[in-house]
């Protein structure tokens, strides 16, 4: 008769494999305990420091906000008239209106200066546009560049650049604001890359460089074929044709 072999019963081999893992885990715990903690609490310190970090950049928006409010509750209202083109914006003959103009746009740059990110870059616009109310350029174009100067990308730096660009346009700037405007072409993506890219058509348009218009709105068919306003340059194409004729 055949012999049976018993079957081994790891219980009954080696009663102490279970004791002995135990053991081993506990020991590589207590000898890395230390170093365990110490990464928790630097896990911690750079949550809380973050956090902290997040709250003041939050708070001094909040204040560059509130406080680029008040200056805006102060500014001179514009003429209505001006809405429909039957009267300038304000009246530069009024010493008192033009004076609250000055201290208003003093006062955006102050709070520029003092801020920095979108509330900074906000107030140097603001401050541009009363300057711009005012007919003082010079100091106008400095503040939109300071803007655009804060901001690489975003509706900011187009909207910076765009004034920018307007102001040297109207001071003769003509190379100055072109520069600009191809740099946003350029650097920023999608809708605001297309739509600085159509200011820089219409810049050339208006002076009479039809064959460099005629490039970009090429340019702009190549790089933003999906964009669904390839219908608004028809009449860029119009204005070049009839500008040529």
């Amino acid at each position: 008769m055949a012999r049976k072999t018993p079957i081994p019963n790891p219980a009954q081999q080696d009663p102490d494999n279970l004791f002995r893992a135990q053991m081993k885990v506990a020991n590589v715990l207590l000898g890395y305990w230390k170093q365990a903690l110490g990464a928790v609490g630097l896990i911690l310190l750079i949550s809380l420091v973050v956090g902290l970090v997040q709250n003041h950049i939050r708070d001094t928006q909040r204040e560059l906000s509130a406080r680029i409010a008040k200056v805006d509750q102060a500014l001179p209202e514009q003429s209505p008239l001006s809405r429909y083109g039957l009267a300038p914006r304000d009246d530069l003959q009024d010493q008192e209106h033009v004076e609250a103009l000055q201290k208003a746009a003093e006062a955006y740059e102050a709070i520029a200066t003092d801020g920095s990110g979108a509330g900074g870059a906000e107030a140097w616009i603001k401050a541009g546009d009363t300057w711009e109310r005012l007919n003082q350029h010079d100091k106008a174009a400095e503040a939109f560049r300071a803007a655009h100067d804060m901001h690489e990308d975003g509706i900011i730096a187009y909207a910076a650049g765009n004034r920018l660009a307007h102001v040297l346009r109207r001071t003769g700037g003509e190379d100055a604001a072109r520069q600009v405007l191809r740099d946003l072409s350029t650097r920023l993506d999608g809708f605001l890359a297309e739509r600085a890219l159509m200011d820089l058509i219409d810049l050339e348009i208006d002076n009479g460089n039809l064959d460099t218009a005629r490039k970009l709105l090429a340019e702009f068919k190549a790089r933003f074929s999906t964009s669904p306003r390839l219908e608004q340059l028809a009449s860029l194409e119009t204005r070049i044709s009839e500008s040529g004729s």
